[in-house]
């Protein structure tokens, strides 16, 4: 954040896409286990809130919050019941950030 911050002229924004941890232990640690087996260089998803504190600390501002439902690719456990199907799913959210 802090080169975003860097890099953005006064009154510039920067967009930013990403997955939203879910905030539960249990769906958190599945989340993270399926990022780093499509990605070995993942690290972690952050919760929204995580999110808006990293932008304040690098002395951005939250502009605009869009957040939805993706479907991951990956689901055939999904078909067995409504339990399942719920961990097919992640919230993502775009993001504008503003440098005022």
């Amino acid at each position: 954040m802090s080169e975003i911050n860097r890099v953005l002229k006064p009154n510039g924004f920067a967009v930013i896409i990403d997955l939203l941890s879910p905030g539960v232990f249990l769906l958190d640690t599945w989340l993270q286990t399926i990022e780093l087996l499509r990605d070995t260089s993942h690290v972690r998803n952050l919760s929204l809130a995580e999110w808006h504190a990293l932008i304040a600390v690098a002395g951005l501002k939250v502009f605009r919050v869009n957040t939805f439902r993706r479907r991951f690719g990956i689901c055939i456990l999904g078909r067995a019941n409504a339990g399942a199907r719920a961990l097919c799913y992640g919230d993502s959210f775009i993001t504008a950030v503003c440098k005022y």
